[in-house]
């Protein structure tokens, strides 16, 4: 047990020297000073408890996270990122998970190792906050005191034993999206090199009521997705009027015709330029292929009656990436 506070002696010195001055008035029976005695036990037993009850409030220190910085190498492409949160370890301990930028409370203080990773929204979706396994973790030791605040601003990467099996960025007059599953020629993606997202050009999907609905798949396929880690992510930016969903196209080697067709998930309309991660390790690997397509499926919305709820629509992607280990 923790030794007694001075504060707390000095208050039992002096409840002490009350009750014996009662003591005189005390029947000199055998029975009362037993009581007597009791009455003081308890009574400092009391206080005592009330002291650990309440006991003085540790002063937190405070560790700022700013907003992770990325950058890129060459093959990597574009850094444009959405990192909405970050995971906060102190020395090797979860700290917990905090919207950024993040002010966190630690009670600890000085030298301490903190530990930073960059957190995604899986799909798109709020309740599938995760860690981004493809970003570098950031650490810092820093020194901590009591109700003092110290500022971290995170350096991420992608790591090093990421593989970007493709990158469109719609910079080079063309696209590896050509090959067209459903809807007709007008639905390939064109280069919009009016309102790109960043550099000199983003891709086009433009429906209307006589074209209203596209699957479209990269011409080149991709293997071993799954050989070195147990992941898979498509990244992009985008801005559209109407959904997206992506998906893959499975093949074995010795067939022809596809073994898999599954789309994971997809983002809804957003009137300006957006970030997304989607995960497509489920549907890579219940497909069991040994090479993939990546497509993408996008339709003017339909209401109860099938009647279409606009007449065109578009979509502008920017930065699509198939990462894997």
């Amino acid at each position: 047990m923790e030794p007694f506070s001075k504060q707390l002696l000095i208050r039992l010195q002096l409840l002490c020297h009350q009750l014996l001055s009662l003591l005189p008035k005390v029947n000199k029976s055998g029975y009362d000073k037993v009581i007597f005695i009791y009455m003081v036990v308890a009574l400092i037993v009391g206080f005592s408890s009330c002291e650990l009850i309440n006991p003085e409030e540790e002063i937190p220190a405070y560790v700022e996270i700013m907003s992770p910085t990325l950058s890129t190498a060459a093959g990597q492409g574009s850094a444009s990122e959405k990192i909405t949160e970050v995971w906060v370890f102190v020395d090797d301990e979860f700290a917990g998970a905090f919207p950024i930028p993040a002010t966190v409370p630690i009670f600890k203080s000085g030298m301490v190792k903190v530990r930073v990773e960059a957190g995604i929204r899986e799909n798109g979706l709020r309740s599938t906050p995760d860690i981004y396994p493809f970003y570098t973790t950031y650490e810092q030791t820093v020194n901590l005191e009591p109700n003092e605040l110290v500022q971290i601003m995170p350096q991420i990467e992608y790591r090093s034993n990421a593989q970007v099996a493709f990158i469109e960025n719609f910079e080079r007059g063309g696209t590896i999206f050509q090959t067209v599953v459903t809807g007709t020629s007008n639905s390939r993606i064109s280069i919009n090199d009016t309102a790109p997202f960043e550099g000199q050009g983003s891709g086009q999907i433009s429906l209307s009521t006589s074209d209203p609905f596209v699957e479209i798949a990269t011409s080149p396929r991709f293997r071993d997705l799954l050989e070195n880690g147990n992941v898979v992510y498509v990244e992009m930016d985008y801005q559209s009027d109407i959904p997206l969903s992506v998906g893959i196209i499975g093949y074995n080697d010795d067939q022809e015709d596809p073994v898999a067709f599954a789309y994971q998930a997809g983002f809804n309309p957003s009137e300006t330029w957006n970030k997304i991660y989607f995960n497509l390790t489920p549907i890579v690997f219940a497909s069991d292929a040994d090479e993939f397509q990546i497509v993408l499926r996008a339709g003017l919305p339909l209401d109860e009656n099938a009647t279409f709820t606009q007449e065109t629509g578009l979509v502008l992607l920017d930065n699509i990436k198939l990462i894997h280990f």
